[in-house]
């Protein structure tokens, strides 16, 4: 079961989200428009040395807008609530939440003390087999598994029967990716669940609706 579920900015997480909207769209309209924003911002920094300093800011502020608006969005304070009234509502089931940042995953860590690990990139081979093994044995009564995008391909986990994602690209591959250490999961009868937060209204709501386009059976639901 698939679920997309919405979360509501705080008013002030608001006033900076609508301030870099503004720029981004001031900086995507000089820079030629939604399509070629991208490409043109791309390859200004790319070759610099051939661009003015201010086709360099502008670029520059294009991409600065890119990058704080996806923050905004992936680290939204009330995912980080939602996801806790998710997982004290299925205590019983082993847990893998998808995040974008570490920021966000050591908040979800501390706010769930002692049943979570963490998983990500900066942490060394011997600090993720560690976190890997502890989520899978039992005995540590570990049942969460917060990763940051470095679970997303290349490591099989077995009895997982729920899934977080507080936060994601527009990548269909990715939510397939993220699936696959979810939903699959179903060897005793237990129904796998799979939540896609987001924050409504905003282009994360559009990120959603492009990753979701070609996966069956997902319900858009207003609350939990």
């Amino acid at each position: 079961m698939i679920y997309n579920i919405p979360v509501e900015l705080t008013p002030k997480e608001i006033a900076i989200y609508k301030k870099t909207q503004n720029s981004y769209l001031y900086y995507e309209h000089i820079l030629g428009g939604k399509f070629s924003a991208w490409q043109e911002s791309a390859n200004r920094l790319k070759k610099d040395s051939e661009y003015n300093q201010d086709q360099k800011k502008e670029a520059m502020g294009f991409l600065r807008a890119i990058n704080k608006r996806k923050s905004i969005l992936h680290n939204a304070i009330n995912k980080i609530e939602l996801t806790k009234t998710i997982l004290d509502k299925y205590p019983d089931r082993k847990s893998i939440i998808f995040c974008e940042s570490i920021l966000f995953a050591e908040k979800i860590d501390t706010l769930l003390d002692k049943q979570s690990v963490i998983y990500h990139s900066k942490m060394t081979v011997k600090q993720k087999k560690e976190a890997i093994n502890n989520f899978k044995d039992n005995t540590f009564k570990c049942n969460v598994l917060t990763s940051v995008r470095a679970l997303d391909a290349g490591v099989d986990i077995s009895g997982v029967n729920l899934g977080i994602c507080a936060a994601g690209s527009s990548k269909s591959l990715q939510s397939i990716q993220r699936l696959g250490r979810s939903v699959r999961i179903n060897v005793n009868g237990t129904i796998a669940y799979y939540f896609n937060l987001y924050v409504k209204n905003t282009q994360e709501e559009k990120w959603l609706k492009s990753r979701c386009y070609n996966i069956p059976n997902v319900e858009w639901i207003d609350y939990l």
